[in-house]
């Protein structure tokens, strides 16, 4: 079965497009490719139509640009649903991309996050190293209450890692004496009196 093309607007026009159909049509056994313009004038016969009652050329009610306007109707939608299958795919291949970026987006923040946690534990960690081995250098004083002031006892209960709250709590160096007896391991302050010491006799 002989087939024949159809209309191809990228390698041919409307008018060679006819010109294959009558082509087409005179030479039955043979097929023509679109835009092959040599094998298709060679094909066409041209005859001249007689307009004596009766006689008619072969292809004289031949309707080419009906089926001109056909084939482009057809091609044209053809091309409109290629481009919109096109657009479709640009359109889920954008999304597929956008959702991929923010997707890496944010796992760096998440990356982000978890190293600027980890930098502040290991910082938070050698502070307390640091203080630990601050706090193991201190050896025992003995402080006479009498002697020191309220804000130099203050200063040096701090020093030694009382915590501030409790220390700026204390309304009195006596005050400041209890807080420093709860943290005797760490404050490592012995404190001590001029007073005589009593008549036992």
């Amino acid at each position: 079965m002989k087939v024949i093309h159809p209309f191809d607007p990228k390698r041919e026009d409307e008018k060679q497009y006819a010109r294959r159909l009558e082509a087409n049509k005179t030479r039955t056994a043979l097929a023509f490719e679109p835009g092959d313009m040599k094998a298709i004038d060679a094909a066409i016969v041209v005859e001249k139509v007689s307009h004596e009652p009766g006689k008619h050329h072969e292809f004289a009610n031949v309707d080419g640009a009906a089926e001109l306007q056909k084939e482009i109707e057809k091609a044209k939608k053809l091309r409109e649903k290629e481009e919109a299958e096109e657009a479709a795919a640009a359109k889920k291949a954008a999304e597929a991309l956008e959702a991929k970026k923010a997707e890496d987006e944010e796992a760096e923040k998440v990356a982000a996050r978890i190293a600027d946690m980890k930098a502040k534990q290991h910082e938070m960690q050698k502070q307390k190293e640091m203080e630990a081995q601050r706090q193991a250098s201190f050896e025992k004083e003995s402080i006479n209450i009498n002697k020191i002031g309220f804000m130099p006892l203050k200063k040096l209960l701090i020093e030694r890692g009382v915590v501030k709250e409790q220390v700026f709590g204390a309304p009195s160096k006596f005050a400041l004496m209890e807080v420093a007896k709860q943290w005797a391991d760490q404050a490592k302050i012995d404190f001590v009196t001029d007073d005589p010491p009593a008549d036992v006799s």
